[in-house]
């Protein structure tokens, strides 16, 4: 051993509080060895995990999909709606449709056109002139000799 441990070494123990004296180490006495206990293996200590945040999880999932069928089931039903007022204004504009073009074929009609023409003042025509683009004449009263 070196001298410096052997000058750290503890000072004998002062006297206790009935006069006697703690027995003093040596620095130099090795220390005693006791005889180790056989070596076990300890079971590991089994916690059964928490089930709070599970079921925390677990609540929120079902809750989440709930409030999304809630409102997925809501705008179908909303669209539903929608889509029969659409379905009902279609089949109006439909039927307004129709009888519009009727209406156009009952003022349409050949008697129709000469009753009102007759009304407004137009007479028929007996006797049609035609013109001759070229020349930009009136050919005679259409008996064929100037062709």
């Amino acid at each position: 051993m070196s001298a410096a441990y052997r000058d750290n070494a503890v000072p004998a123990m002062p006297a206790g509080p009935a006069g006697h004296q703690a027995p003093a180490r040596s620095p130099l006495a090795a220390p005693v060895e006791r005889p180790r206990p056989p070596l076990r293996v300890v079971p590991a200590i089994r916690r059964r995990p928490a089930r709070t945040p599970f079921v925390l999880l677990v609540v929120i999932v079902l809750g989440a999909g709930l409030v999304t069928l809630l409102l997925l089931n809501t705008g179908l039903a909303q669209d539903s709606f929608e889509l029969t007022d659409l379905r009902r204004q279609s089949a109006l504009l439909h039927d307004r449709e129709e009888a519009l073009e009727q209406e156009i074929a009952q003022l349409s009609t050949p008697d129709r056109l000469a009753a009102e023409a007759e009304r407004l003042g137009m007479r028929p025509g007996t006797d049609p002139k035609f013109l001759r683009v070229p020349t930009g004449g009136v050919p005679d009263s259409g008996k064929g000799s100037d062709r």
